[in-house]
């Protein structure tokens, strides 16, 4: 148990794992995407506030540099505005190199204390990246618990007098709304990927312990398997290790004196040799399929028969009663010794089970034009309910005491459920407790050739 537990916990973290990476991946994609957006948004919206307090035509440049005229460039394209500010527009500010406010265009009034904070902060920066030939620069600045992004960028403008003068031109705008969304939007993916994990934790559970099910029962079967061996071999060595013992102790006998001890001997290796063989088949099954089988068309109805006679003098002498209805010309294509193994393992099953004067009917049918019908059905004390659906498990029992005194081990059953499967059939029990047992095998039919 420890064994498998560990296995599906590993089975389940793997999965765990992977599905975890891809939920966090996917709901970083989305964040990103949605944060890309509203940076976008913020941008084009500083942007139109330096195009708005920019003069039409307006060139920009570092004025740090020795050389004024290197990378002039355009700035916006000039938005005309003449009738003010609008609700929406960010605060725009000119100013010169000194830092002072030389125009204000916002559609808020704010204190001196925030505008100074601010430009202060934006000259520092800018001028800090004037080695890098960067007249524009960005940054998000926190302000009376209110968080703010502006963009700043130097240039020259022609005064009155034509002469060039260098300025800042400083675009504010209030980003609360976009962060509180961001936030929000982090907050729901949260909740979401939680709940996602903990469902995909409930999936993953459930078809861990689903998929380690089948080995778990498998790796139960071949332990119940090994130690049912182990007791079925016990017994007979046991018995011929006695008889051995006993008969080391009698030296001067001759055979025929201990003939009845070496008997027990003989009889308890004949039973040996068969579980052992019995075994042998069973793991040949258990690594072969029906692709394995040496395949031939033969006739099902003579394989029948053939089975059918060499146990009536058993028949007879139990005083039984044998019906068979066994339609001629029925071919299907497998190996035909094992088949014959089948009818002989279910009639033989029958004679046990069927008490003094009961009747076995054996019946061979075309169920239709591709598939044969073989039922063998006895009278008898029955299959209990609760036994049907093991009574194909190898060293099942339904009655052990009979089984043990009429010298089976249990896997006769288990054998003739391997033969049909692997020659893909069916085979069905069906019985009622004190009327009757009866074993239906269904095969396909194959055409003579």
């Amino acid at each position: 148990n420890i064994m498998f537990k560990k296995l599906r916990n590993k089975f389940l973290t793997l999965n765990m794992i992977m599905i975890s990476i891809l939920l966090v991946s996917a709901f970083c994609v989305v964040f990103m995407m949605t944060y890309n957006n509203i940076n976008t948004a913020v941008n084009i919206q500083l942007d139109r506030g330096i195009s708005n307090i920019q003069p039409k035509g307006q060139r920009f440049f570092n004025p740090f540099q020795s050389d004024p005229n290197m990378n002039r460039k355009e700035i916006f394209p000039h938005i005309p505005n003449n009738e003010g500010p609008a609700p929406d527009e960010p605060s725009s500010l000119k100013l010169d190199l000194d830092g002072n406010i030389m125009q204000t265009r916002s559609p808020y009034e704010y204190d001196e204390e925030f505008y100074t904070t601010i430009k202060d902060d934006a000259i520092k920066r800018i001028k800090s990246n004037s080695s890098n030939n960067n007249t524009k620069t960005s940054h998000i600045i926190k302000y009376d618990d209110s968080y703010w992004k502006y963009l700043i960028i130097s240039s020259y403008e022609t005064d009155t007098s034509g002469n060039e003068i260098a300025v800042y031109y400083l675009s504010i705008s209030n980003i609360n709304t976009q962060i509180g969304m961001l936030q929000k939007l982090i907050i729901t993916l949260s909740i979401v990927l939680l709940a996602a994990l903990i469902l995909v934790f409930l999936i993953c559970l459930f078809f861990a312990n689903r998929s380690i099910k089948p080995i778990e029962d498998a790796w139960n079967k071949q332990n119940q398997f090994i130690a049912d061996a182990s007791h079925e071999l016990k017994t007979p060595l046991t018995t011929i290790n006695t008889n051995i013992d006993l008969l080391m102790t009698h030296g001067d006998s001759t055979i025929n004196e201990e003939k009845k001890w070496l008997n027990y001997i003989k009889d308890e290796s004949t039973r040996m040799a068969k579980l052992t063989n019995d075994l042998l088949y069973l793991a040949k099954v258990d690594h072969s399929s029906e692709n394995n089988i040496i395949k031939s068309t033969f006739s099902f109805s003579s394989a029948a028969e053939n089975v059918i006679l060499t146990t009536e003098a058993v028949i007879y002498e139990k005083s039984l009663n044998l019906v068979e209805d066994l339609d001629d010309e029925i071919y299907i294509s497998g190996d035909e010794s094992q088949i014959k193994q089948l009818v002989l393992i279910l009639l033989d099953n029958a004679i046990k089970y069927t008490n003094q004067g009961g009747t076995i009917e054996v019946t061979l049918k075309k169920l239709d034009n591709k598939t044969a019908r073989f039922i063998i059905k006895n009278t008898g004390n029955g299959i209990p309910p609760e036994d049907i659906s093991k009574i194909f498990d190898r060293f099942y029992r339904s009655d052990k005491s009979r089984d043990r005194k009429s010298g089976g081990y249990g896997l006769g059953l288990s054998i003739a459920k391997s033969i049909v499967v692997s020659h893909k059939g069916t085979i069905k029990l069906k019985s009622e407790p004190n009327k009757f047992t009866e074993f239906i095998v269904e095969l396909p039919i194959s055409q003579q050739t």
